[in-house]
């Protein structure tokens, strides 16, 4: 939370509201941010701003720059940044820059995408094309791991799949799992470990409990994350949504358990063909899963075929 004493403040008479002052570092250019988060997460707060013309959002980290790890976690964000700038795809969600302010952790700008994630779209919008939005998801993946230096995801959910004003999916927070585990100086409360799990292969959930869990992310762990992605966007319901995910249940998804089969009745989108593909993602060696350009290539295919049987019908 934003602590007015560290910041410049001043106040939007028309909202009523205390309004804090960020600066973006690529350009200079202010950013009037409310104090009071729109969302926040265990390890951040996300504040809507006003970035020249258009609305953003801002994440700030929940560190702040007088914090014993702070060179580390400034070193750690800024070669993350110059990661992030030279990432350029239809489906990833744009990195405007760094703001800056007098006393916390330089925040993440971002466009703010008002449709919401892809659940929440989906849900108002009965006709949207979920498989098309899958494909661009798989595409932008597959852009991360193709590049001369392959970069990784590591939390591939629903939730990080947001909706643009066009109608069209872009993933977000891509690479944010490496600095929100540098960054934040207290330790991850256990439930949050298992709510995770839900979306991890097996190789990251043998180490669940080491300090270096998410290090081990790779193309193949994104791949299986992927997987219970389109289960969570074709069915509305987390992963393993039966299970309380507690240490049994982790250590049993660790071994090879997976989701059973929703009934295609209720979820016509889990045809044959997209559950083969799920369960492909899903392997349990991460040598025996498909590669994002060819998962994004058999949800092309299908998609095909539905439009074909849906002119036949």
């Amino acid at each position: 939370m934003v602590q007015s004493q560290c910041c410049a403040v001043r106040v939007d008479r028309r909202r009523k509201s205390l309004l804090s002052v960020a600066y973006c570092e690529e350009d200079g250019s202010e950013l009037g941010f409310d104090n009071t988060p729109i969302f926040s997460k265990l390890e951040s707060n996300s504040h809507l701003a006003r970035y020249k013309d258009q609305v953003v959002l801002i994440r700030f980290w929940r560190m702040r720059r007088n914090d014993y790890r702070s060179a580390e976690s400034l070193r750690m964000l800024n070669r993350e940044a110059n990661e992030w700038k030279q990432l350029h795809h239809h489906n990833l969600a744009e990195f405007i820059g760094l703001a800056d302010t007098a006393c916390l952790m330089p925040g993440i700008i971002s466009p703010f995408y008002k449709n919401g994630d892809i659940l929440a779209y989906t849900a108002r919008n009965k006709k949207a094309d979920i498989l098309l939005l899958l494909r661009g998801v798989a595409s932008a993946v597959s852009y991360l791991h193709n590049r001369k230096i392959p970069a990784v995801h590591g939390n591939i959910k629903a939730s990080n799949i947001l909706i643009t004003d066009a109608g069209e999916a872009v993933l977000t927070d891509y690479g944010m799992s490496r600095v929100a585990d540098f960054a934040i100086h207290f330790t991850r409360p256990s439930a949050n470990i298992f709510e995770e799990a839900r979306w991890q292969a097996p190789e990251l959930l043998n180490g669940a409990f080491t300090n270096d869990e998410r290090w081990g992310a790779t193309p193949a762990t994104d791949t299986y994350s992927f997987g219970m992605t389109c289960l969570e966007v074709c069915t509305g319901r987390t992963p393993f949504s039966n299970r309380r995910f507690n240490v049994q249940d982790l250590l049993e998804v660790s071994h090879g358990a997976r989701p059973d089969r929703p009934d295609e009745q209720t979820y016509p989108l889990i045809s044959d063909e997209m559950w083969d593909m799920m369960q492909s993602c899903w392997q349990q060696q991460p040598e025996s899963r498909p590669t994002m350009d060819v998962v994004e290539q058999w949800i092309g295919l299908i998609r095909t075929l539905r439009d074909i049987e849906s002119m036949s019908g």
